[in-house]
């Protein structure tokens, strides 16, 4: 049944053995911060080499979200938030 299941899932992600349960805490031991949301989809989304997963709008996601936070960014400089709109 397992077996069977994991073939009818259309999502896949490439964080091996970790959970998602535990993605977010070790991001915040590497990084010294929380993890965003934009570094949420590239780290389960993303593998180790900089490729993303095939068949799946992941890239053009990511690249959207990161060029929307840079607008952002650039656009109220002095807003306190802007740490929490961090890019990888």
């Amino acid at each position: 049944m397992g077996k069977e299941a994991r073939s009818l899932q259309c999502q896949t992600h490439i964080m091996g053995a970790n959970s998602y349960a535990n993605m977010p805490a070790d991001y915040e031991a590497e990084h010294g911060k929380p993890m965003g949301l934009i570094e949420d989809r590239e780290r389960s989304n993303v593998r180790k080499d900089g490729s993303f997963v095939e068949g799946m709008a992941t890239e053009d996601f990511l690249h959207d979200a990161k060029a929307k936070v840079e607008i952002l960014k650039l656009s109220a400089p002095s807003t306190s938030c802007k740490e929490d709109l961090s890019i990888s």
